[in-house]
């Protein structure tokens, strides 16, 4: 069940998450910052995704 959950997630964050949980960084703020990294990322690959639907509609 675990690995299954696992495979959902997406393999940076887990790798991250590992990392987070292994370190020394265990304070509330490292937190905020590890989900702020995630967001950002995802936000960035939305906007992407879109200017690339975008660019293939202006060419037809």
């Amino acid at each position: 069940m675990r690995d299954h959950i696992y495979a959902l997630l997406d393999f940076s964050f887990y790798d991250r998450l590992k990392i987070f949980w292994n370190d020394e960084y265990t304070r509330p703020a490292s937190i905020l910052h590890l989900w702020s990294e995630v967001l950002v990322e995802k936000l960035v690959f939305l906007v992407q995704t879109r200017e690339k639907i975008v660019r293939r509609g202006s060419e037809r």
